[in-house]
């Protein structure tokens, strides 16, 4: 169930596969996150999830994927929730609070982060992982705080250390959005996989970088030309349940209802 791509594969006719390896991104942000997830696994698309060890609902979440055949990888979290190793310069309040995302960015790029304080977070974040049971099979970063600045030295140096098959390069199979949000994400991310080219396995294009319905994935899908990642954000409707966004919920519940479409496997 890995993402990592696996470019031997040959089809009946020696034409090559493309694989698809479908990835819900949040397990322990929340139960209704969790629900959506579990909802995922059961139709047997989702086979990669992506833990936040510093979400909310994380024993939840451990519980629901607990004897599923899925992949069990770190969401690393550096703008949500609490940081396992104390207060971080640039990143944290006082108490240790991550700052929001764009206060985050803000830091990385104005050089006012430390890596040795990222690497103490993610060192505690992966330990997290493994104190769980799991051997990371991927890492990715929420947010894409994994592609940051500075974060982005620490990743890729961990990743080659701890022999982490896939971490996650978020270029999308289309050409991005001319959008401020898509445009950063493009520059930030083609910067991270030059630099993580002699160190990091190849790592497959991915689709669902923006809100998608059953259209637009399908032709994400027919534009493909190699493997790919989708990476998915399942979410059942909780009215409790603190967001961060409008776009968060819609972005969310469409996934799950796309999942859930008996015409999707075909």
């Amino acid at each position: 169930s890995s993402v990592a791509p696996e470019r031997s594969t040959a089809s009946r006719e020696g034409q090559p596969v493309k694989r698809l390896v479908i990835d819900a991104d949040d397990l322990g942000m929340s139960r209704s996150i969790n629900a959506g997830i579990a909802r995922g696994i059961s139709t047997g698309l989702v086979r990669e999830v992506s833990l936040c060890v510093n979400g909310a609902a994380v024993d939840h979440g451990i519980a629901t994927v607990a004897g599923c055949d899925v992949g069990v990888g770190l969401h690393f979290t550096l703008t949500q929730g609490v940081a396992l190793a104390g207060p971080l310069r640039g990143l944290t309040h006082r108490d240790g609070r991550f700052l929001p995302l764009t206060a985050v960015l803000a830091a990385c790029v104005s050089g006012r982060v430390l890596e040795r304080d990222v690497e103490r977070e993610l060192a505690a974040q992966l330990a997290g992982v493994r104190a769980r049971g799991f051997e990371p099979s991927h890492l990715n970063g929420h947010h894409h705080v994994h592609i940051f600045p500075v974060v982005r030295d620490v990743v890729i140096r961990f990743a080659a250390q701890e022999r982490i098959r896939h971490v996650r390069v978020p270029i999308g199979s289309e050409r991005p959005r001319l959008l401020p949000r898509s445009v950063v994400l493009a520059v930030l991310a083609r910067a991270f996989e030059k630099r993580g080219r002699d160190r990091l396995p190849p790592a497959p294009r991915v689709v669902g970088l923006e809100p998608a319905d059953r259209e637009l994935l399908d032709r994400a899908l027919e534009g493909l030309h190699s493997d790919a990642e989708w990476i998915v954000h399942p979410r059942e409707p909780d009215p409790q349940a603190r967001v961060p966004s409008r776009f968060a919920i819609d972005h969310g519940q469409l996934d799950l209802e796309l999942l859930l479409d008996p015409e999707l496997p075909r």
